[in-house]
């Protein structure tokens, strides 16, 4: 009897250290999570930069791009032609 008694202590143990394992777990892909869509909005700020693209001017392309095929036209033709267009 006091085999299942132990048995019974030990697997509850197994189960409440596997479960404070998992909440770290958790914890730590929250925190990776979080690192990747602040890396994701890093690239795509340098992107922009090194592209010299206003917010304005991305939303343009993207919005120009999903009707259009990619690398038709180089990327300054596009801003500026949609620019021109605008005047």
């Amino acid at each position: 009897m006091i085999d299942i008694f132990e048995k019974l202590e030990r697997l509850k143990g197994d189960l409440k250290r596997n479960q404070e394992k998992r909440a770290e777990l958790d914890e730590k892909i929250k925190e990776i999570e979080r690192k990747i869509t602040e890396e994701e909005k890093a690239s795509v700020h340098e992107l922009m930069r090194s592209a010299n693209l206003s917010p304005e001017e991305l939303a343009r392309l993207i919005s120009f791009s999903k009707s259009n095929t990619p690398m038709s036209k180089p990327l300054t033709n596009i801003v500026r032609a949609e620019d021109e267009d605008e005047e």
